[in-house]
């Protein structure tokens, strides 16, 4: 089977799309598939554009050895089917080849997606943040491809949110499969909030994880709902069952508690400060409250946003009985707090500011929900200030180990394993950046 993307000028996205769909096709272990892309007004020879080749390097794709090919009747001959950027593209294909078989390449994105059918837009002369976008989309609509080629034999799995370049939660998940002999997948897709929903009852999903900023609105949709939905109101792990209903847990609850517990932060009666109000934020509270917090103290920038969250939690709590509960909004009069929470999405950008400052408050230690190559920049200033510190690693293989659980009831998902994936995705990925920012 040969396959050929086409774009304009063969320099951004087509051969985005020919080096993630060569990536996704050995990863599945298919064989007998040959994968090429040409311009409809290209340069033979031409490399590349250079903020692509470095949203491929984010992603462990080389395109450095990549030269434009011109789109000629013969290599439209070598095709068994041609994939297009959009549909311009496509009809210059037909007027070229008229007996070929052509496709513009978002028909092949999940029902629902905001993108579907409407081609891929140009991110040349963009940013970075525009070209992982357009790899995010292409990276999608290429395993909707491979699944109409071959059928889609692996169990596929999702990380739904936006953003999720950062999450490390593919080759996680990914390790377990191994290590089980499963024949399943794990990818990540950035999608609205709309799409999100829509994508949850995607018949080809088996089921998946939902991050910020879609938690609350995964919960909306479900058709069955635990009781750790219910007291949150947020849903961040769901699975599909044969007749297309949406069961959905939150494993963050019990992923935090386990971090917090291992990290040795997890005592009962601690006064608590709690940054943030989303869906992470609501899940952390609800945890604290578990774990019999003397109080909890909610600060977010937006007070009557954190007013909601505790009013909300209340509300779902069937007794009154649990941590002194109350929003503040400022941290600078306190005379302190035995740990410090970071529920807010700031340290997902090396640019963003720190959440809370260590050294203009008194805490005994800190954990962030966040977690970075290296540390986040919260984790790294509270241990410069000798504060016992973690990030968000740990909760991510707890709420992960929870998910697996919740997906394929009766099996116990390998904790190490999945410890050190995680680790080492990391590790490769903060590779990658320094090499990025080298060149």
């Amino acid at each position: 089977m040969n396959v050929l993307f086409v774009c304009t000028g063969n320099t951004c996205r087509s051969p985005l799309a020919e080096a993630t769909a060569k990536h996704q096709a050995a990863r599945r272990g298919l064989k007998g598939i040959f994968f090429r892309s040409a311009g409809v007004f290209a340069a033979d020879g031409f490399p590349a554009s250079g903020t692509g080749r470095a949203a491929a390097a984010l992603r462990g794709l080389d395109l450095d050895e990549h030269g434009a090919r011109q789109l000629t009747p013969e290599i439209c001959r070598w095709a068994d089917r041609i994939v297009t950027m959009g549909s311009g593209h496509a009809d210059q294909v037909r007027a070229m080849a008229p007996d070929a078989t052509v496709a513009v390449i978002t028909e092949y994105l999940p029902g629902g997606h905001p993108r579907a059918g409407r081609g891929v837009p140009d991110p040349f002369g963009g940013n970075l943040g525009q070209y992982v976008e357009t790899l995010d989309l292409v990276e999608t609509a290429a395993g909707g491809l491979l699944d109409d080629l071959f059928g889609a034999r692996a169990a596929r799995y999702v990380l739904l949110g936006d953003p999720v370049e950062h999450s490390v939660s593919p080759e996680m998940h990914e390790a377990v499969f191994r290590a089980w002999g499963l024949d399943a997948t794990f990818e990540s897709v950035r999608v609205s909030a709309r799409a999100a929903s829509e994508a949850m009852r995607d018949s080809r999903l088996r089921g998946g994880n939902v991050t910020l900023p879609h938690k609350k609105r995964a919960a909306e949709v479900l058709d069955h709902a635990s009781e750790a939905v219910r007291a949150t109101g947020v849903c961040n792990c769901w699975r599909r069952s044969s007749a297309g209903l949406l069961y959905g847990e939150n494993t963050d609850v019990g992923g935090l508690r386990r971090a917090l517990e291992d990290a040795g932060f997890g005592a009962p009666g601690q006064r608590v400060l709690l940054l943030g109000a989303g869906g992470a934020a609501r899940a952390a509270l609800e945890t604290l409250v578990q774990m019999e917090s003397a109080s909890v103290d909610v600060l977010n920038r937006t007070p009557e946003r954190a007013r909601a969250m505790v009013n909300a939690a209340r509300a779902a709590r069937a007794a009154p009985a649990g941590p002194d509960v109350r929003v503040i909004e400022s941290a600078a009069a306190s005379p302190g707090w035995d740990l410090a929470v970071n529920a807010t999405s700031l340290g997902l950008s090396k640019n963003d500011p720190l959440p809370l400052d260590p050294a203009a408050v008194k805490v005994g230690s800190v954990y962030d929900l966040v977690y970075a190559p290296g540390a986040t920049a919260l984790v790294r200033r509270a241990v410069q200030m000798g504060i016992p510190a973690r990030d968000g690693v740990g909760m991510l293989v707890s709420q992960a180990v929870l998910s697996l659980r919740f997906w394929m009831p009766g099996r116990e998902p390998p904790r190490a394993v999945m410890q050190q994936s995680a680790t080492r995705a990391l590790a490769a990925r903060a590779a990658r950046r320094a090499r990025a920012g080298r060149g």
